[in-house]
């Protein structure tokens, strides 16, 4: 039995358990739910161990069928503070504990990013062969947020601090077999913390999700970004609207839609109140995934303004949905995802200037029809289920 150690939604999988009303948490957990369904569906038995802030701390739900157990630890606190910036090496040792009742019964333990879910798998790597992805680079997340004197920023920056000390700890000590998602973060692993032992296993998609043509719904001159929260400095939202309010000028029935959280005392929303562009510009906040794959069907074009990603699984639904995707040219693995050109239209997303240039390219179908043939193909072969789970059976030696 494969454990896989991380963020996860056990509704993602609700169609492989009996249990009715199956609990709906970590739901931007993308990149490894398609991983455990991969797995599953290649008839693999897999047991999954997460967290969930939805669930009193010291409280286990578990799930079964014949193919997946899950085992959720409660992590909520009576202090919201608590339970937003909780201690991390305390959630570690809870799920320690959990894992422990299956020890016997595991094969391959692998954990996800480089902090709870990493440290709570120390205890068995002397007698598990044990994988870790590195699913963010800590150092450059800390030094992405500013410094000002918001109470909020100042503990998330301290969080941050504290999480890159983690990190820096775990890739010292802990010497697991691990595997970068893109080549980009495998590199700047390697440049900060001289690890170069690293294998490469891209996030995947579900195949069913790739288009074999495009979208019949599809509007001009309508784009969409998403992201987990737009007021995060690094997902440069702010200079994507600057880009828009220059498109608009010239096709006035141009439509910007905007998923992810967002706070109305923050920069973004003030400056498309301030601009006069809340008919145009709309705030959808965090959706469910179904309503999100229709929302790209229903747009030209998606624009990832973002200065640094280590991969970015809003590209291949973007791609995998047949539509055109404009990502920067020097934002982390970004250019990697989108074949340097070839998958995706790139440019220097600090500029708005630049990222309008390319939304009106956007209009030369001719140009995105070819983009969007030569990343369907890409999708197929390199990112779907079926393509990662090679990759996984070669890697675990199963």
């Amino acid at each position: 039995m494969i454990a896989v150690v991380a963020p996860f939604n056990p509704n993602a999988v609700a169609d492989f358990l009996s249990e009715n009303n199956v609990l709906k948490t970590n739901t931007s957990a993308t990149s490894v739910n398609n991983m455990i369904r991969c797995l599953i569906e290649h008839n693999q038995k897999v047991c999954v161990f997460t967290t969930s802030s939805a669930v009193l701390k010291d409280k286990v739900i578990t799930y079964q069928s014949p193919y997946i157990k899950i085992y959720v630890i409660g992590v909520k606190s009576n202090l919201e503070i608590l339970t937003k910036f909780p201690s991390i090496k305390k959630i570690a040792k809870s799920i320690s504990n959990v894992i422990k009742k299956e020890i016997n019964n595991i094969s391959i333990i692998h954990c996800h990013w480089t902090y709870e879910f990493a440290y709570a798998c120390l205890p068995f790597k002397s007698e598990k062969k044990v994988f870790c992805t590195i699913r963010d680079v800590a150092p450059i997340i800390c030094r992405s947020i500013p410094i000002n004197l918001k109470l909020s920023n100042i503990v998330n920056k301290v969080y941050w601090i504290y999480k890159t000390f983690l990190q820096t700890n775990l890739l010292k000590k802990a010497n697991y077999n691990y595997i970068a998602n893109s080549v980009y973060t495998k590199n700047i692993i390697n440049s900060i913390y001289k690890i170069n032992n690293i294998s490469i296993v891209p996030n995947s998609i579900e195949t069913e999700l790739i288009l074999q043509d495009a979208p019949k719904q599809k509007c001009r001159h309508t784009f969409i970004t998403i992201t987990s929260s737009v007021d995060i400095k690094r997902k440069n939202i702010l200079t994507l609207l600057k880009a828009f309010i220059i498109y608009k000028e010239k096709h006035q029935d141009a439509k910007l839609n905007i998923i992810g959280a967002y706070n109305k005392n923050r920069a973004v929303y003030k400056y498309v109140k301030k601009n006069n562009l809340l008919k145009s510009v709309i705030f959808y906040g965090p959706l469910e995934r179904e309503r999100i794959i229709t929302l790209i069907d229903q747009s030209s074009c998606m624009v990832h303004p973002a200065t640094e990603e280590t991969f970015g699984n809003t590209l291949l639904e973007g791609m995998a949905r047949n539509i055109p995707i404009i990502g920067g040219e020097s934002s982390g693995a970004v250019p990697e995802v989108l074949g340097f050109g070839k998958y995706g239209i790139l440019c220097n997303v600090l500029s708005p200037e630049q990222i309008y240039e390319k939304m009106e390219l956007v209009n030369d179908e001719t140009y995105t029809a070819k983009i969007i043939r030569q990343a369907s193909d890409s999708v197929i072969r390199k990112y779907s289920n079926n393509a990662i789970y090679k990759k996984y059976k070669m890697i675990y030696n199963i």
